[in-house]
This record gives C-alpha cells, structure tokens and sequence, in this order.
C-alpha cells in the first residue's frame, strides 16, 4: 500500500514529560492527524520506520497558525528522525 506524504522534520527535541517531539513548521490548521494514528517516517538515508503518533501538544487558545508539533512513542529516539526525514500517512 502506497502511503501519502504529509510534510518533512524540521528538528526534534526531548521533553522528559513526553518523549521525542518532532517540529514541522507547518501551520496546525493545515495538518489533520491525531494522536494514536499511524504514520511512517522516511528517512533521508531511505530507511523507513513504522510507528503512531503518541501526542499531539495543544495550545489554549487553540491557534491554526501555529507550527504544528507533535510527540512520538517511548522508544523512538532523536536519531530515529533526523532532519529532513519526510511524515507519511499511510491511509
């Protein structure tokens, strides 16, 4: 199954509280994932790496124009996402 590229890495960073968070810089309102959603992550060495979206941070008052963020499971390390490494859905 073919799956459908949602938009790339920009950076990641660790909070203790959630895990890895992986920044997109793309604006919130224009993304539609949730938390619990499969996604697979297509690094730029072409590895690829199968996996969900643990959490989704949210800003009150909610902002569309914000840089959507959003975290990953325990276990996926800053090295399982470098730079660039482009956010598939596979639905």
């Amino acid at each position: 199954m073919m799956s459908r590229f949602l938009f790339k890495s920009i950076d990641t960073f660790r909070l203790e509280t959630i895990g890895l968070v992986v920044a997109t810089g793309v604006r919130a309102g224009a993304v539609s994932l949730s938390a619990g959603e499969p996604i697979e992550l297509r690094r730029p060495d072409g590895s690829r790496l199968t996996t969900e979206v643990a959490a989704i941070p949210m800003l009150c008052p909610y902002d569309p124009d914000r840089p959507f963020d959003f975290s990953l499971p325990r276990g996926v390390g800053k090295g399982d996402v470098p730079v660039g490494t482009e956010v598939c859905s596979p639905r």
